[in-house]
This record gives structure tokens, sequence and C-alpha cells, in this order.
């Protein structure tokens, strides 16, 4: 419900968060490890099914980032108090930049000529 609240309506289509890296970084924070790999791939997985930047669903990129920032987050959260609320943001924060670095840099190389 917090989705529709925050949206930003346009005449051209429109902006609304997504808050899926948010409980990624939550579990990720407080799960054990083998469970943590999991959620993150199944949180980059709906975010590859939503569609892409080049416009069909391409499952692969978002799902390798996830994962990137969910083992990002099990070796940090021993540096951090699981209970804090700036500890989350923070470590949301770190964590969405290393996604979307992982992100990226996957399409940049999809979009790389080949030549033999």
């Amino acid at each position: 419900g917090l989705r529709a609240l925050l949206a930003r309506p346009e005449p051209g289509g429109g902006v609304s968060p997504s808050f899926l890296l948010v409980l990624m970084v939550f579990v990720g924070m407080s799960a054990p490890s083998p469970s943590v790999k999991w959620a993150a791939l199944a949180c980059g997985l709906l975010v590859d099914i939503q569609g892409g930047p080049v416009g069909e669903p391409i499952l692969g990129p978002a799902a390798l980032g996830f994962l990137l920032g969910g083992y990002a987050v099990v070796q940090l959260r021993s540096l951090v108090f699981r209970e804090s609320v700036a500890a989350l943001a923070v470590m949301t924060f770190v964590v969405g930049i290393l996604v979307q670095l992982a992100y990226v840099m996957l399409y940049a190389i999809r979009n790389l000529p080949v030549t033999p």
C-alpha cells in the first residue's frame, strides 16, 4: 500500500519505489547465510520479471546483482548492530550501490559487439 502512496504519476509513465532491496537487506541481517542467498536470488528474479531497460524481461542481471548484494550483507553484518534502523539504512545504501553497479555492468557486457 505504501508503494502507491509514494508513486509519482506523470503523463508519459511514472515512477514508483520498489522495497525489495530493503526486504533483502533486512532478511540478510537477520537470517542464516543459506537463507540469505535464496532470498537475494528470489528478490533479484522478481526484479528481472518486471522488465528491464530494454523492455522485455531478461532473467539474470538483477538476480546476480542481488546475489552479490546478499553476499555483501552476509560479510558486513558482523560489523553493525542488527536491530538498528540506522544500520539497516546504511547497509541498504551500500548494498544498493553494489547491486546497481552489477546490474549496469551485466547489461553493458550484454550489449558489447562480438567480433570473431
